[in-house]
């Protein structure tokens, strides 16, 4: 029998990047729990997924926002983050809350590993997104107000440049 002991590893951290700079320079740095981190197999080398790769491994950043995937062969892998369960960050109004999270360094990473290696700067910055809320009408007058007898927009609009814009929670009152 021949046993093999792989010792390389991909992690460290995802963290509220509050200026959305994509650097690490907030202080107190606190890391973005909850971040749903995937790596998967580069099968064709490409530094980016493609379906069909094979999941390898999966796992939560911890309340620190710290992840890690050890006792990994060489070879070339993606990690990818999922930035929806990120909670919004404490001192925040919306403090708790999922879904206001963006990434401010991109969502996707392709490590060539070496035997051995710990990649230890695959990491992540979580911006809070705007949230938008109100009242979605025709504004007949053009005045910026909503006035009385000017109807809510239901359902999905269209920009000037034609791309469709979908709105959710909206009903047949805007």
């Amino acid at each position: 029998d021949i046993g093999y002991n792989w010792s390389g590893s991909i992690g460290d951290l995802t963290w509220y990047d509050t200026n959305g700079d994509g650097i690490q320079n907030e202080i107190p740095l606190l890391g973005a729990p909850n971040a749903t981190v995937v790596l998967y197999g580069d099968t064709n080398g490409d530094g980016e997924y493609q379906s069909g790769e094979p999941i390898l491994a999966v796992d939560e950043t911890d309340a620190n926002g710290a992840y890690l995937f050890d006792e990994l062969p060489p070879g070339k892998y993606v990690v990818e983050v999922s930035e929806q369960e990120v909670p919004a960050p404490p001192g925040s109004p919306n403090a708790g809350q999922v879904g206001t999270m963006i990434a401010t360094t991109g969502t996707s990473v392709g490590v060539d590993l070496a035997a051995g290696e710990d990649r230890t700067d695959v990491d992540w910055g979580f911006k809070e997104a705007a949230i938008l809320e109100g009242t979605l009408f025709h504004d007949v007058n053009a005045n910026g107000l909503l006035d009385g007898g000017e109807p809510g927009l239901p359902g999905n609009l269209t920009s000037p440049a034609g791309v469709l814009i979908t709105l959710t929670g909206t009903d047949q009152n805007g």
